[in-house]
């Protein structure tokens, strides 16, 4: 739990350096490891992007967007489809359906940015950013 903790104030002071004042804001904070995960998931073999990738666990079977537990929304992995383009995706559906708009709407946002930034390198300057 020691290391977990140093761990997780070394992620938050890192990612205080990118948004200023994020840690203000959190309410609740864990770091996860692959233990974690195999403990609390145990995904199929291993599996590090959710459930069983099974006709049972896609489309109608899957996790639902919106709990039974109210303001408890589940976005991810898990949810509309698999894979990092299924966590994206399942994001973007959620984020929309909060909003009350159509997904297309917030790709096409104006007045925002996408920075990428370079997972080998720490962040230094708003140069370091790629804008697009």
């Amino acid at each position: 739990m020691a290391l977990k903790d140093k761990l997780t104030a070394a992620m938050l002071r890192s990612l205080e350096r990118i948004i200023p004042g994020i840690g203000d804001h959190l309410l609740f904070c864990e770091l996860g490891t692959p233990l974690t995960s195999d403990h609390f998931v145990r995904s199929t073999r291993g599996s590090c992007y959710g459930t069983e990738k099974s006709l049972w666990q896609i489309g109608p079977f899957s996790f639902k967007q919106f709990s039974e537990i109210n303001g408890l929304c589940l976005c991810g992995a898990s949810t509309l489809c698999h894979g990092v383009s299924g966590a994206t995706t399942s994001g973007l559906v959620l984020a929309a359906a909060i909003l009350g708009c159509r997904p297309s709407e917030l790709l096409t946002a104006t007045g925002q940015e996408l920075r990428i930034f370079p997972a080998e390198q720490p962040y230094k300057s708003r140069s370091n950013a790629v804008d697009r």
